[in-house]
């Protein structure tokens, strides 16, 4: 059982190259039953491999991204939809302080969006 223990996570390592061993089980079996059907049989496996490598290349991303920013491909993603530009968002930013002399003041910030043209800036106009 400790053996079982040390095996398990040792292999899971190899993961990505044990991933096609079924797609290529498959095929096999597949080129068995209906060998008439090759090209199909062929053209659906080769479909199939490149799905599963490209599973793989995301897999490897998200790995890096984890490693060196601390981050995943999915928080990624989400942070991107986060930043749509055509919804507008009011940022309000208010600071306060007190000054050596007793002097107080307040002051409020607010961020617009720059227009990069003249059609967004009439379309902000007209809205």
């Amino acid at each position: 059982m400790a053996r079982a223990k040390l095996f398990l996570p040792w292999l899971s390592r190899a993961w990505s190259v044990l991933a096609l061993l079924p797609i290529i089980a498959c095929h096999y079996a597949a080129l068995q039953l209906f060998p008439a059907q090759a090209v199909f049989i062929n053209k659906l496996t080769g479909t199939m491999l490149q799905v599963v490598g490209g599973v793989i290349v995301l897999v490897a991303i998200d790995g890096n991204l984890g490693l060196f920013r601390k981050q995943t491909l999915y928080s990624v993603v989400v942070e991107w939809f986060r930043d749509f530009p055509l919804i507008r968002r009011n940022v309000t930013v208010a600071l306060s302080g007190v000054a050596a002399s007793s002097a107080t003041g307040y002051a409020a910030l607010s961020v617009e969006r720059r227009f990069t043209t003249v059609e967004e800036r009439v379309a902000e106009l007209e809205r």
